[in-house]
């Protein structure tokens, strides 16, 4: 078949092949699936470990989240519809016997979506095992018609379900398998595509249900006293809709995770996972000046993964096609336009905190399923910030790999046992629809395999037996004394229903009194009893002063958090915490800059100095210290902020503003620059050139200023696309660089980058590095430009050869 090339005037090349006119069937080299049985003989694991299958296709299907409720009850809840308005656009195009072949990544058009829409939908099951040995042998559709759900949590004898755009809850009241309750908790989320709306709903330590971002949205609900105005971040609510807010930091994919010491990590597709700032949208909410940069940074340096499996053969074929492969590599890098070797659709991270499971306590886990892998981390500290890195058995291995190429791992969760569940979205095609080349698309179709779907527990030679899950019919001394369990989901279950239940007897309260007072006891016994004597509105200062002082560092700031009250109505517990300002932990130290700002005492405010001057280098120690100078705080906040860094020094101006050249002299120019990257390179020399022109805005590999992109990936990229986009810098903005505008009330315009959003202000940078904080009482007007801060002009600056010399050094 004859290939014609096509340069366009922006410089892309883009490759058109004739459509193949003929019947188009499906190619032999379609992978097939496997048995249960036979899937499981192909999954690697370190010795020891096992899966068992708990449920599989027919008694579900397209399962994206599981939970248990207090009789130890497995509810799953299904996502149908991934896909779907692909898969209508191929069947029309299919019609015409002619494959698309045209280089570009296409949505579907908007009959096939609003056709999808009508029939993506959500079903909620309960499974029941008749027999007792671990496999489910009954589904009961216990909910349907229900928006697509992706994700379920056990509430008020019920559960709940994030089903975009709503969030609602479901009971059966009257016993019969089904739940006849179905109340609307929230609604107003704004739709968007599938497999980005809100996710993966979990109980915080603190008793809110957190849940993963969708697009945000303006939010109401029958229990809400008034609309919620969400951004675009992950969020938590109260279980009764009687409440909604924000939370720092957000999921780019499906699920985040809790550590024991209350930090958090959220997904991205291409890197083991994302660390959230230690700063909760809360405490930013007390300042309208507090403003949080660099809320959340990669928690792992490395993105390659050791699959097992051969990559579905419509992987190998994109690679080999020069035009798409031309096209992935230009516009998203190595790891998106290869078959396999790269992180890239991470989602669901867990942090293991059992002991069930041998050597696996306080491991991280994540999905990543289009590698069919379950890939574990291990979390270590670094500063105020907390790092992943490959445990050292499996620096060519991963811990859980399949070459069943239609296991697609998409969720974790601890089961009662202490297991880890793993939901598997069984299926042929995982990616989305948009990232295949449609000519492939019509051939291997984007539907196969949607009436399969598996679960499988994550099991251990040496696990203990567990007792048994049923929980519901404990009393409150029963309970009190389950909050101190080995078991994650027993503590943590029997916390829920104390609250739930709001009653407690003296023998339960003294049973949480000691485990919280129990100075040798583990992080996640004692954190447990003081949320729940917190949340019952029955903590005193005694286990609060034992917590503040505890050997663990996590317990001291989960303590810290559940002093705030205490600050103002107990000296002894207002001394200790000031006396913590001698803290030798970073993490408590940010989190007792936080709490003070919940204090009027003078004590409080000369602790937060005595932060600011002792302890103002650590990484978001300025932020903690600004967001607890509330408006209230008076006159102190003046010497206080004498002490606070200054903002990074002004950045010379790279180049006048002179406009882009003219298409046809563009693609003259651009050529020219082409035919300099066959010469003789020196990368010293461009290093020097970065440095003399780059490097007031752009940093790579620590040189240089952080006000533009870190261009240290870019080694990943394609020589053409980055002289693009140097040539063209309007072309494409790299995503959170776009220039804002903002339009003040009393009718300032100022331009630049948003770099950061908190609950009462916005910061704008401009191009010399300065940054200026608008309070959002104050804006009339803001709105993101398609333009860049990066001027044009620069190849009056930049010849062919310095270029060159630049992009050597770069990608060495």
């Amino acid at each position: 078949m004859k290939v014609h090339r096509q340069t366009l005037a922006c410089g892309i090349l883009t490759w058109l092949l004739p459509l193949a006119e003929g019947a188009i069937t499906k190619p032999a080299d379609a992978p097939k699936p496997h048995s249960p049985e036979e899937s499981a003989k192909l999954i690697t694991l370190p010795p020891g470990f096992r899966l068992e299958l708990v449920a599989a296709e027919p008694l579900i299907r397209q399962p994206s989240g599981v939970c248990w409720d207090a009789q130890g009850r497995l509810f799953v809840c299904e996502l149908h519809g991934y896909n779907l308005e692909g898969q209508y656009d191929i069947e029309v195009l299919n019609k015409t016997g002619k494959l698309d072949r045209v280089v570009r990544r296409l949505a579907a058009p908007p009959e096939a979506v609003r056709k999808a829409e009508e029939d993506q939908h959500g079903v909620v099951k309960l499974l029941r095992d008749l027999d007792g040995d671990g496999r489910m042998d009954e589904a009961v559709v216990w909910a349907d018609d229900l928006p697509p759900c992706l994700g379920i949590v056990p509430a008020r004898d019920g559960v709940i379900v994030t089903a975009e755009p709503d969030v609602i809850f479901l009971a059966d009241r009257d016993g019969d398998g089904k739940a006849e309750i179905r109340e609307t908790l929230f609604i107003g989320f704004r739709v968007s595509v599938l497999e980005r709306r809100i996710n993966q709903p979990r109980w915080g330590p603190d008793d809110w249900i957190y849940a993963g971002r969708g697009r945000g949205g303006h939010i109401t609900g029958p229990r809400l006293p008034e609309p919620v105005n969400l951004p675009g971040t992950d969020f938590r609510f109260k279980p009764d809709g009687s409440a909604i807010e924000p939370v720092t930091g957000g999921t780019s994919t499906i699920g985040w995770s809790f550590t024991g010491t209350g930090q958090r990590f959220v997904a991205t597709t291409g890197s083991p996972g994302i660390y959230v700032a230690p700063i909760p949208w809360r405490y930013l909410a007390r300042n309208p000046k507090a403003s949080l940069r660099g809320g959340q940074s990669r928690a792992g340096d490395y993105q390659n993964i050791h699959q097992i499996s051969k990559p579905h053969p419509w992987r190998f074929k994109r690679e080999k096609d020069p035009g798409f492969f031309n096209y992935y590599k230009s516009r998203y890098g190595k790891s998106e336009s290869i078959a396999s070797g790269y992180f890239t659709s991470a989602c669901s991270p867990l942090v293991y905190r059992d002991d069930a499971l041998p050597g696996l306590q306080g491991s991280y886990f994540v999905c990543e399923p289009s590698t069919n892998v379950v890939h574990r981390a291990i979390i270590k500290k670094n500063g105020t910030a907390l790092q992943l890195e490959r445990d050292p058995s499996e620096k060519d291995r991963e811990f859980l790999a399949s070459s069943d190429v239609w296991f697609h791992p998409i969720s974790l969760a601890q089961d009662p046992v202490g297991a880890i569940v793993i939901v598997d979205f069984y299926r042929e095609i995982i990616e989305d629809y948009s990232a295949i080349p449609r000519y492939l698309q019509q051939q291997y179709q984007l539907d196969t395999g949607k009436d399969h779907g598996r679960i499988w527990r994550l099991v251990h030679e040496d696990m203990p037996k567990a007792p048994n899950a049923d929980m519901s019919k404990l009393g409150a001394t029963a309970l009190a004394e389950e909050t101190g369990s080995a078991y994650h989901w027993r503590r943590t279950t029997a916390r829920r229903l104390l609250v739930e239940k709001a009653t407690l007897s003296p023998e339960a309260i003294n049973i949480l009194n000691e485990l919280a007072s129990n100075a040798s006891g583990k992080r996640g016994s004692v954190v447990n009893a003081l949320h729940t004597l917190a949340n019952l509105s029955k903590l005193s200062p005694p286990p609060l002063l034992a917590g503040l002082g505890h050997a663990d560092f996590g317990v001291r700031v989960h303590a810290l958090r559940l002093s705030e009250e205490w600050l103002d109505r107990s000296n002894k517990v207002l001394e200790k915490v000031v006396s913590m300002t001698e803290d030798k932990e970073s993490l408590v130290l940010i989190q007792l800059a936080l709490t003070l700002g919940e204090s009027h005492s003078q004590q409080a405010i000369q602790a937060l100095e005595t932060l600011a001057k002792e302890h103002g280098g650590l990484h978001w120690m300025n932020t903690a210290i600004q967001s607890s100078q509330g408006p209230e705080k008076g006159s102190s906040g003046d010497n206080l902020a004498q002490d606070l860094s200054s903002l990074k020094e002004a950045a010379e101006k790279l180049a006048s503003d002179k406009p882009v050249l003219g298409d046809k002299q563009f693609v003259q120019t651009y050529e020219r620059y082409l035919r300099a990257l066959k010469g003789k390179h020196d990368p010293k020399r461009g290093e020097q050139l970065f440095q003399k022109t780059c490097a007031a805005c752009h940093r790579v590999r620590g040189i240089g200023k952080a006000i533009g992109p870190d261009l240290t990936g870019e080694r990943n990229r394609a020589e053409e696309t980055m002289i693009l986009d140097v040539l063209a810098p309007n072309r494409e903005i790299t995503a959170g660089y776009a220039t804002h505008l903002v339009e003040t009330k009393d009718g300032v315009s100022l331009a630049g980058l948003l770099v950061a959003e908190a609950p009462g202000n916005v910061t704008l940078r401009d191009l010399t590095g300065n940054e200026q904080v608008i309070l959002r009482k104050n804006l009339a007007k803001m709105e993101a430009l398609k333009v860049s801060l990066m001027p044009p002009g620069l190849e009056q600056i930049l010849s062919p050869k310095d270029l060159a010399d630049l992009i050597a050094w770069l990608k060495q």
